[in-house]
């Protein structure tokens, strides 16, 4: 008879790997993506919104979701912090380097003039 212990060790075992495969299917996706010229690089990305806006990036997540109609886009979703200690969440279009919506308190009072 297996133990808790050893049972949840047993189901981590299997659990990780299968982490590990999505992961890098993911890391996949998002290459290809970049190869076909379907998103630009994280850099430029990161340049420009730090050039229209004083603020720290703090993290970064990269979304293929519908945008409109039937038509999935890569937005970027990019999570900033302003001078003023304000937390500010901007979505930018991963081809266009469009941004598509700033929230946060003291958005307007962030942006670069």
């Amino acid at each position: 008879m297996f133990g808790l212990d050893r049972a949840l060790l047993l189901a981590g075992l299997v659990i990780l790997p299968l982490t590990a495969a999505v992961a890098d299917d993911d890391h996949d996706r998002v290459l290809g993506a970049y190869e076909r010229g379907e998103i630009v690089s994280l850099d430029k990305i990161l340049t420009m919104v730090t050039s229209a806006y004083n603020c720290r990036v703090l993290e970064v997540e990269l979304e293929h979701e519908k945008t409109g109609g039937d038509v999935a886009s890569w937005i970027y979703e990019i999570t900033a912090i302003t001078v003023q200690g304000n937390v500010l969440t901007i979505e930018v279009h991963a081809k266009s380097m469009e941004i598509l919506k700033v929230s946060g308190l003291g958005a307007e009072a962030a942006k670069k003039q």
